[in-house]
Parts: C-alpha cells; sequence; structure tokens
C-alpha cells in the first residue's frame, strides 16, 4: 500500500484534479489531503498613503492568520468530501512549494498528487509555478494532473 498525498487548494480545479488522479490510482493507496494556508501579513499601523494619518485596525495579524488557516482547513475538507475516499486532512502554513516538498519527506509519501493550470513560462516566471516546483524538488514520484 502507497503513501498518497494530495495537495489541493480546494478549488473545483484543483478537485478534478485530484478526482481524475484517484482514477488512475488503486483504492488500496493511504491518502492524506494536504492544503497549505499562506501566512497572514498584519495590516494594523500600515501608513496611509494619501498623508491622512495611519489606517485603524481593521484586524490584528493574529485573526488574519486564523481566518487564512480556517480558509485551508475548509479546502482540505472540501475535497475529502469531494473525493468521497477515507483520507486524512493535514492544514500547514507558510510557502505551498516548500510545505508540499517538506510533507512529503518527512511524512514518507510514495507519490505526491497535484494539479497544474499549464499557464506557461511567463505565469511560472512572474508567480512561480507549485506544480513545477513539487516536480523538481519533491523527493518522490509526482503526479501533474493538467487543467483539460
Amino acid at each position: 500500500m502507497a503513501k498518497v498525498l494530495i495537495a489541493t487548494d480546494g478549488s473545483d480545479f484543483s478537485i478534478a484534479a485530484a478526482r481524475r488522479a484517484l482514477e488512475l490510482l488503486s483504492p488500496d493507496h493511504s491518502f492524506t489531503i494536504l492544503t497549505v494556508g499562506a501566512s497572514g501579513m498584519p495590516v494594523s499601523g500600515l501608513a496611509d498613503p494619501e498623508g491622512l494619518g495611519a489606517i485603524p485596525d481593521l484586524t490584528t495579524a493574529d485573526e488574519i492568520q486564523d481566518q487564512l488557516e480556517r480558509e485551508a482547513a475548509d479546502a482540505a475538507e472540501r475535497t475529502r468530501e469531494a473525493l468521497g475516499i477515507e483520507a486524512r486532512v493535514r492544514v500547514e502554513r507558510g510557502d505551498a512549494r516548500a510545505e508540499i516538498c517538506r510533507i512529503a519527506e518527512e511524512g514518507g509519501y510514495d507519490l505526491v498528487v497535484l494539479g497544474s493550470h499549464g499557464w506557461g513560462i511567463l505565469h511560472r516566471v512572474m508567480m512561480g509555478s507549485v506544480s513545477h516546483h513539487v516536480l523538481h524538488h519533491a523527493h518522490c514520484a509526482v503526479l501533474v494532473v493538467r487543467e483539460g
């Protein structure tokens, strides 16, 4: 039985990619669904660009982080429910590219599954590509499911 790490952001595309991957895999595997939430940035105390004074505290950094973690947990659970499989759900915080590779290695996973929009080199250069990074840095096999 192989250990399979399904990386998702909870989007329809990400869920569709995971579904396609499951069509190719045996149901006998052990599945973990991973969502990585970005680290938040505090918005309090930012300078007003118009010089009218400080922006009032709209929320604290902790509240932003809590919201990001709730959204990541919801995305992972939404994926698990949509796939209809027995799976462990794991939520991490940080850069998705690095965290997916770290979790895959630390957890001794045999396969990482993730989707790719296939937006091309300009997007990769400007924004970075999670699937491209994981494909080249994960210690285990990687299944990238392309859109369409």
